[in-house]
């Protein structure tokens, strides 16, 4: 609502990334005990996931000690930091 109001539009943040949901197989070779979480595939050099030192094959499993269980999630949180 306040992005429409100011902006005229709603602004999304970018990470500079690409994610994909965590599904059983990849749970069982990052040693998880479920599916929760989502897991980096790309990052994109230069772009404020590489910034802040993400890197490929990591899994985001929380941000601020806010669980992450699927890349919707995800996205809410990462919406919920504005500048």
């Amino acid at each position: 609502m306040l992005d429409l109001r100011e902006y005229g539009k709603v602004q999304r943040a970018v990470l500079g990334v690409e994610i994909r949901e965590v599904n059983s197989r990849i749970a069982k070779d990052a040693g998880l005990r479920n599916s929760d979480g989502v897991l980096i595939t790309r990052v994109s050099e230069g772009g404020s996931a590489a910034e802040a030192g993400l890197q490929m094959g990591e899994i985001i499993l929380s941000i601020d000690n806010r669980k992450i269980n699927n890349v919707t999630k995800l996205k809410e949180q990462v919406a919920s930091y504005r500048q």
